[in-house]
Formats: C-alpha cells, structure tokens, sequence
C-alpha cells in the first residue's frame, strides 16, 4: 500500500510516518525510479508496527527506548523501570502539588508572597515554562499571532490582485501601448509560450489555490506565522515580480510595419529617443502632394525590453526643385547640430554607392575599437543618416538607435546602397 492508505489505515499524519522512518523506527521496501527518487510499498505489518510505536510513544517512552526494545538487546526490563520510575515521580509531584492546593484555604484571597512561601518547596529545582525563555521577537509574535495571521489572510489576498494587475499589463501593452504590435515571427521556441501561459493564467491560478488554502486554515494555527508569513513571501515573489518583469520587459513584442499610410506614426518609446529624427524627417503632407514629393518605402519598427530598439527607414522621389530644397533645409540641420567640442557625436559626409551621406552618429567603443559608418557594431549605437541620390532624385531618411549591446544590427547596412 501507498502512504495515503497507510495514513488511513494507521490514523497517523504523513509527517509522523516519515519522522518514525527517518529515526529508523520503520524501514519498508522501496523502488527508485530513474531519477533515484524512492517509492515506498508499505504491508499491513508495517502498519501494526506504526500501530504499536504510536501507543508506547502516547504512553510515554522515548524514540531511542522504542528502538532498543526493537533491537530485542536484552534491555527491555530495565528500560520499563525507567518509564515506571518517570511515571511515579510524575504522580509524586502531581500528588504533592494536590496537597499543597489541598492545605490552602479556598475562601481565602492570598497574596503574592504568601502564595510564593507556600509553594516554594514544591518549586525548588524545577525549570521556568518554556515561553518564560523566549526572546523579544517571539514573545511579539505569540501576543499578536492573531492579528499576525489576518495579516497573512490579507497578504494573500494582495498577491492575488497584484498578479492579476501584473499579468493585465502584459496585455494591456500589447494591445493599447504599440501601434503595430506583433510578437516576433522568428521566435519559435515553446519557451517563450510557456511564459505567456504562466504571465496570463498559471499565475493567478496559483495565488487563487493559495488564498483558497489560506481561507482553509484555523486562528489556532495561527502559532505557525512565522513559517506560513515566509510562505506568503515565497509565494509574492514567485508570481508578481516574474509576472512583472516578463510582462514588460522579457516577451519578444515589439512595433513593427511597412505600410506607407503608417508613414511617421511612432511609439510613445521611439519619440522619447529620437528627437533629432522628427527634425530631420519630411512632414506627413509630403507624401499627399504629389508635386513635392512621393514616399515610395517605409520601414518602421520599435522594440522596448530593458531598452529600446528603434530602426525608421524613409526613402522619397521629389521634384527638382523640392529635391533641393530638402538638401539645403537638411544640411543646415546639421550643421546647427555640428559641435567641434562634442566628443559624443560624430557628424561626418561620405560617399555610398550612388548616395552622398550626411551622417550623424554614435558607436559605444568596445576595447579600444571604433566603429565607422557602414560597419556590422558590436555595442550599442545611433545613426542619424540623410542619403540623397543625385541621379535619380532620391533621399532616404534613416534612424537606427540600440542600446542592446550589438544584439540588433543598424537596419541601414540592409539596404542595396
């Protein structure tokens, strides 16, 4: 039979059953499993052995008494004398307590002294009750244990809503805070829905199954706060802070498109970062009036985990007039944004293939090792570019900003230059 049954059969409590098999009192057949973890197949013998333990032990002999009269080492007289000497000092000091009580006079209200003089005798070379030897923590605990274990109630109760509002934000980000939300294609591992599982709804159930078992619980259990508080601490940490932190930060979402008629409308994340990229971008209106300008290709994208990622492609065909007048307009940006003195920025003119490039940008240096233009990076960046094709009367706005270390490649080095 398993534990369970044995548990039934016996009238022990799981944790008496496996206390008697750690003191060796009880030692059953068992199976491992590949793991090494023990399956234990207990006999209606070991049960009348539980059965025979569990009366000496209410009787009143000790483990190590127990197991010597197991071991059938001859000791078994000499160690009833013990129990009968224990018991007959007991009913001695029982009995002298009664005669003491018997001899004062019940109608009487005595004093603190009186009372102290009386039962002096009897008290000599006893030892205090054992709460007269706590500290200052445990005695807070034992006079407020009730208030304590409301307190526990109430914290439960916490977790559970503050797991539900942790995994809610999850998806309220998703579907409210990003314009283009997607979660990224390339990610296929089931890892990554496992978590989502757990964010949306293993969370929540487990806080709901921990509340139930709290409600479960008597106000007599309530000694047991300090066990059951760090419990609820466990419990906090295991599900909001997680539920938290993978809601916002670790699930791959992020703000993707390429449809023109998305043509500069960013993420609240992008325009934090990229102030100097809506000063360098054509206004909305251009690509309405044909005569000045047509958005031919779009490419937008934002993803915010610890930092934010953001790649904005614009490339436009305009008329003659319009194509110099957006050089001038631009190359007077930068060169209001040109400091000799600034050793963070970089502002730079280089050729690419059929584009003249003004480039305005920033490589974190690895090593020693700088990074130039139109080079994989290893660290984090931005690139601020206008690139305009003579020939063809083309300019291409581009952004491409990362703090993650090189993980995210700028987007311009995609491009057929």
């Amino acid at each position: 039979m398993k534990i369970k049954e044995l548990r039934e059969v016996t009238g022990l409590t799981d944790r008496t059953i496996r206390y008697y098999m750690e003191e060796g009192l009880l030692t059953p057949a068992f199976s491992e499993n590949y793991v090494g973890r023990k399956s234990y197949n207990f006999t209606m013998a070991d049960a009348e052995i539980l059965r025979q333990i569990s009366v000496l032990r209410k009787f009143g002999f000790s483990i190590e008494e127990i197991k010597a009269i197991e071991a059938q080492n001859g000791k078994t007289a000499k160690i009833i004398e013990g129990v009968h000497a224990r018991k007959k000092k007991c009913i001695e000091e029982e009995q002298n307590a009664l005669e003491i009580l018997d001899k004062l006079e019940h109608n009487r209200e005595y004093t603190l002294p009186e009372l102290a003089q009386t039962m002096a005798a009897f008290s000599a070379g006893k030892s205090l009750p054992k709460e007269d030897n706590r500290n200052k923590l445990e005695r807070f605990f034992k006079k407020h244990k009730k208030g304590f274990f409301t307190l526990g109630k109430i914290l439960d109760i916490l977790v559970f809503i503050g797991t539900m509002l942790a995994s809610g934000t999850w998806l309220y980000m998703f579907l409210t805070e990003w314009k283009y939300p997607h979660i990224r294609p390339e990610v296929s591992h089931p890892v990554f829905w496992i978590i989502i599982a757990y964010i949306m709804i293993g969370a929540p159930i487990i806080c709901g199954i921990v509340c139930l078992i709290i409600r479960s619980f008597d106000s007599k259990k309530a000694k047991k706060f300090p066990i059951y508080g760090c419990f609820c601490l466990c419990v906090l940490l295991c599900t909001i802070l997680p539920s938290g932190f993978l809601g916002n930060f670790a699930l791959p979402i992020e703000s993707e498109t390429r449809e023109l008629s998305h043509y500069n409308q960013i993420d609240e994340f992008a325009l934090e970062r990229d102030g100097f990229y809506l000063s360098l971008l054509p206004p909305r209106q251009f690509s309405f009036e044909k005569t000045e300008g047509l958005l031919e290709e779009y490419y937008y994208r934002c993803r915010a985990t610890f930092n934010v990622t953001t790649d904005i492609y614009a490339e436009w065909s305009f008329s003659e007039k319009t194509f110099r007048t957006e050089i001038q307009r631009v190359s007077m940006l930068y060169d209001a944004w040109k400091n000799p003195t600034d050793e963070y920025w970089t502002t730079e003119t280089l050729q690419k293939g059929n584009y003249i490039c003004l480039m305005r940008y920033h490589v974190d240096e690895r090593e020693g090792k700088t990074t130039k233009p139109f080079e994989p990076v290893d660290n984090s960046y931005t690139f601020y570019i206008f690139a305009y094709d003579e020939k063809n009367q083309k300019i291409r706005y581009i952004v491409c900003d990362s703090m993650e270390n090189g993980a995210d490649q700028p987007y311009y080095l995609t491009l057929d230059w």
